[in-house]
C-alpha cells in the first residue's frame, strides 16, 4: 500500500518541479521576448464575407452599450466614425437610457436597423429607431454610421 501512496506523493512533487520551472521560465523577461517586434508582418486582409450575418455583431454592441462597457463598445467603431465622435460623446448618446430593450434586424448586407425602447432619467418612456451601418475592415466588422431617429 505505502509504494501507491507514494508514487502520487512522488509525482506530485515532480508537477511541483515542471509547474516552478514552467513559472520561471515564463518570467517577464520570456515574455518581454516573446513580444511581437515593431518589424512584425501586419495580419493578412481577407475580403469581406459575402453575405454576412451580423446578428452577433449587432448584438455584441448593444450588450456592450447596455452594460455601459463604454471603451469596448466604442472599440466597435470604425475609424471614421471614432475620428468624428469622441467617447464622451459617444456615452452621452448612451448613458440617459434605462434598462434599454433593444430589437435589431438586418435589411442589407451590411445594414441593420434597430428600436429601442427604454427610460430616460426621468423615468419618461423614450423609443429610438437608429439605422447602423457597418464596414470590413479586413479583419472583422466594424459600426461605421449609426443614424438615430427619436
Amino acid at each position: 500500500m505505502r509504494g501507491f501512496r507514494l508514487v502520487p506523493v512522488a509525482a506530485g512533487a515532480a508537477l511541483s518541479v515542471v509547474v516552478a520551472v514552467t513559472a520561471v521560465a515564463c518570467g517577464p523577461e520570456h515574455r518581454a521576448a516573446s513580444a511581437p517586434s515593431a518589424t512584425a508582418a501586419p495580419r493578412a486582409h481577407r475580403p469581406a464575407p459575402s453575405d454576412p450575418d451580423l446578428s452577433g455583431v449587432i448584438e455584441r454592441y448593444y450588450e456592450l452599450v447596455e452594460g455601459a462597457h463604454w471603451p469596448f463598445a466604442y472599440a466597435m467603431l470604425s475609424p471614421r466614425l471614432r475620428a468624428s465622435l469622441t467617447q464622451a460623446e459617444f456615452e452621452k448618446r448612451y448613458a440617459a437610457l434605462i434598462a434599454p430593450d433593444v430589437k435589431a434586424r438586418q435589411v442589407g448586407p451590411a445594414t441593420a436597423v434597430t428600436r429601442i425602447d427604454a427610460k430616460d432619467a426621468s423615468g419618461r418612456a423614450r423609443r429610438y429607431d437608429e439605422t447602423v451601418a457597418f464596414v470590413w475592415d479586413g479583419e472583422e466588422w466594424k459600426i461605421d454610421r449609426i443614424t438615430r431617429t427619436p
